[in-house]
């Protein structure tokens, strides 16, 4: 995959990537022969490897705030601030690690003309309905406590 004009090689496996090779990664499709499904498989594994490091550094756990400033304008989150600062000092006290959970929902590519873009056609991808009730089904298992 490239990036800013430079390509990346990845190996299966664990990669250690810096920013650069990370958005790189997390933004390839075209290598793929399933294009933006596996972009989006991609952009899972990079989180979560972005969420792994953070949880297991007492450095950027204790500078989430500053953290979340320079997201805000990319992420929403719906916990509040004392909920969060709970899970903080949680992680710190005791550093456990986390079992995370990945999901994604599938269906078919198309093109079609999109409401937002006037007269053009667009990528589109028409949703499989059963993946949205197992998506949905595994979050609120995971949300009231239960493994799915």
């Amino acid at each position: 995959t490239h990036g800013m004009g430079v390509y990346y090689a990845f190996n299966e496996g664990e990669n250690h990537l810096d920013g650069s090779m990370a958005l790189a990664f997390a933004r390839e499709r075209k290598s793929f022969s399933d294009g933006d499904f596996q972009r989006n498989k991609n952009q899972q594994i990079v989180l979560e490897g972005v969420l792994k490091k953070a949880l297991s550094s007492t450095t950027i756990l204790t500078k989430y705030t500053s953290l979340l400033n320079a997201v805000e304008d990319n992420v929403e989150i719906n916990m509040s601030q004392k909920d969060m600062q709970k899970l903080i000092k949680m992680q710190m006290d005791g550093m456990p690690s986390w079992n995370i959970q990945k999901q994604s929902i599938t269906g078919t590519p198309d093109s079609k003309i999109c409401f937002s873009t006037g007269d053009y056609y667009v990528a589109v991808v028409d949703v499989d309905q059963k993946s949205v009730i197992s998506a949905v089904d595994k979050i609120v298992a995971v949300m009231e406590g239960e493994k799915k």
